[in-house]
């Protein structure tokens, strides 16, 4: 005789472990309605009131099973926090049970894996067996399969919650330790940080560059910068393409106020002239070209800005860990903050430190500009843009505690990836992550999910990781979602 194992999953009861089955195979005469099923010995164990009901259930054979009565019980996973209620009909056998135990050695279970019965190989008796009906609500997206001619594990919610939980704890132990292992110079960053940070009457926030030592010790920058603007100013001059992209980038930062001109440069105090190139990025659905500056360019006392600035500590958890967690949600959403960095400006005394020169073609003037925000190129700048967001974030987390914390967890620099079980809560999510966002004039923009009333635009989701705006050593690496 050929066995059929059924997908059970293992429930607790005051005296004993019970394994319960999820199938589709049994139907009313009338009406045609999935059924679920509970022996009589389990239903008196559970004390569960019963009602008389008189119904005939017909099965493979034209064999006729009559039943008596009805119940109703909640069952609830031991697991997490799913639970339904279900109406039962009162049996006196649901099916046999199996003699022999089934030899799992060669099916090779992933290590880690949590299963609802993790006895599912023993025989035992059958006490519950539920309909199509709470089969489909329970199952959840994730398969794996073992070998051909072996059962497949299917991820159930079930103990889906539990997973989720346990990678928390994962997430909370792997903050807690890295804020343990800060250096001195690390923490002196952070209480610099908050002692400095401002905001301004926009709601923008306002910030101190890290200095560690004092910036007396810069030599003059002038010169180097003058010489690398007029050589590549002379290079790009043969790709017109490539030279107008460059104004075009360059009088965008102008007109967006990241950048002002300096009247009168004062060259017998501290300051730093930074020298920038362009980056090519074919690959960007905004920007094809972005200019870089270089603040590790030596000055004459072969000491850069770089040299002198704290570079502050991670704060942020590691990729891998928010993309588990990412893919635990049903419902995804992800989005990008423009220009991050440009949303927070420099404290206007620090400037001096972010001299450029620029002119828009040979014919005009060399000038002197400041940048005004937060500049990627510098050392610091990873370390200040993600301060800032949590910085924002801890301002209104009594208003919007669930956003707040999105924030604080659920970003990879200016990438947001988050999601819910609910499209309630991924709607606010979105809500709350985009009021708290928004007063600190962080705009989001590029929304991407698997729902496609959160979409806008394109359905592929493009996450570059590029040294220049990670504290990672990943470097030029591109993740990618399609989503469907």
């Amino acid at each position: 005789m050929k066995s059929v194992s059924l997908s059970t999953s293992s429930l607790e009861q005051p005296t004993q472990p019970v394994s319960t089955a999820a199938a589709h195979t049994h139907r009313e005469k009338s009406p045609q309605d999935q059924v679920n099923f509970i022996t009589e010995e389990f239903s008196r164990k559970l004390r569960l009131p019963r009602e008389r009901h008189h119904i005939e259930i017909e099965s493979i054979g034209d064999s006729i099973t009559n039943i008596k009565h009805k119940t109703s019980a909640t069952v609830k996973s031991r697991m997490c926090d799913y639970e339904t209620p279900l109406s039962f009909h009162v049996t006196s056998q649901i099916t046999y049970q199996p003699e022999a135990e089934f030899n799992i050695t060669s099916w090779n279970l992933p290590a880690n894996t949590e299963l609802a019965d993790e006895n599912f190989f023993k025989p035992t008796r059958v006490a519950l067996l539920h309909g199509t009906e709470i089969l489909f609500d329970i199952l959840s997206i994730g398969q794996i399969k073992l070998a051909p001619g072996l059962p497949s594990l299917q991820k159930t919610l079930l103990v889906e919650e539990s997973v989720d939980a346990n990678l928390q704890r994962l997430w909370k132990l792997d903050e807690s330790s890295k804020a343990d292992m800060w250096t001195t110079e690390q923490r002196n960053c952070e209480q610099s940080y908050m002692q400095t940070v401002q905001r301004n009457i926009e709601g923008r926030v306002v910030v101190k560059l890290p200095f560690k030592e004092a910036p007396h010790c810069l030599g003059q920058s002038y010169a180097t910068a003058l010489r690398r603007f007029v050589a590549q100013e002379r290079r790009i001059m043969h790709c017109p393409d490539l030279h107008q992209r460059y104004i075009a980038f360059m009088e965008e930062y102008s007109r967006l106020g990241h950048m002002s001109i300096v009247k009168n440069v004062d060259f017998d105090n501290p300051h730093y002239y930074v020298p920038h190139h362009y980056v090519l990025k074919p690959t960007s659905t905004t920007t094809k070209l972005w200019v870089v500056f270089d603040a590790s360019c030596k000055s004459t006392t072969q000491r850069s800005l770089n040299d002198i600035l704290d570079v502050g500590p991670t704060l942020q958890n590691d990729l891998y860990i928010l993309l588990l967690r990412f893919r635990l949600h049903r419902y995804t959403l992800t989005a990008d903050i423009v220009k991050m960095y440009r949303q927070i400006l420099v404290h206007k005394n620090d400037r001096k430190f972010q001299y450029i020169l620029w002119r828009s073609t040979p014919h005009d003037e060399i000038r002197t500009y400041q940048l005004s925000t937060v500049t990627y190129g510098t050392v610091s700048a990873p370390y200040l843009a993600v301060q800032s967001l949590n910085y924002i974030a801890d301002a209104y987390e009594s208003d919007y505690a669930l956003g707040a914390s999105t924030i604080k967890t659920s970003f990879y620099v200016d990438d947001l990836l988050c999601g819910a079980d609910t499209l309630a809560e991924l709607s606010r999510i979105k809500y709350e992550v985009t009021d708290i966002l928004r007063r600190g004039c962080f705009p989001l923009a590029k929304w991407h999910s698997n729902q496609h009333k959160f979409r806008e635009g394109d359905t592929m989701k493009d996450l570059n990781i590029d040294e220049s705006f990670t504290t990672s050593t990943l470097v030029e690496t591109t993740c990618e979602w399609t989503w469907n």
